[in-house]
């Protein structure tokens, strides 16, 4: 005669491992979540002049996004910060580190290059990502903060009114 019966694990166990595989997978969500930032968290993250830069080139940002009317939303997160339109798609970021000048950037559908775009700050060291679709350039001081507008009107051409940005 043959009996079927949970040995392994035990039946005690069994909620005990349902927890844990629970709280492993809030953990790896929480992991890949960004981590919200603030100017406080910035201001014990780096020295004061890049703060001081990065709140500069925001509020510029802030206000073209105002002055627009645009309906983007802020994002301040531990390591960049920016503005998104609708669906969650960045239009223009700000990227805060420690080691670098601190970046300003703008998204497009292709390399500068290749959409025949000439640099607004031809002043500041420039670079393109392709993985990312994003045109930066270096801000190493507070007197080279530049006029956002250019950028961001450029970026805007090539924006949609929702969904992703389609590439060139």
């Amino acid at each position: 005669m043959l009996s079927a019966r949970q040995i392994i694990p035990l039946p005690e166990a069994q909620d005990y491992l349902v927890r844990r595989r629970r709280k492993e997978q809030e953990h790896e969500t929480a992991r890949q979540q960004p981590t919200e930032g603030s100017w406080d968290i910035y201001g014990t993250q780096l020295p004061a002049e890049r703060v001081a830069i990065a709140r500069e080139l925001y509020d510029r940002v802030t206000r073209y996004v105002d002055d627009h009317e645009l309906p983007w939303t802020p994002a301040l997160r531990s390591w960049w910060l920016g503005y998104k339109r609708s669906g969650g798609y960045y239009v223009t970021t700000i990227g805060l580190r420690v080691e670098k000048p601190i970046e300003y950037a703008v998204k497009l559908p292709s390399s500068p290059e290749r959409l025949g775009l000439q640099n607004p700050y031809p002043h500041l060291g420039t670079r393109w990502d392709e993985t990312v679709r994003q045109w930066t350039w270096l801000i190493p001081t507070i007197d080279q903060v530049p006029d956002v507008a250019p950028a961001i009107d450029i970026s805007r051409k090539y924006q949609p009114d929702k969904g992703p940005m389609k590439a060139a």
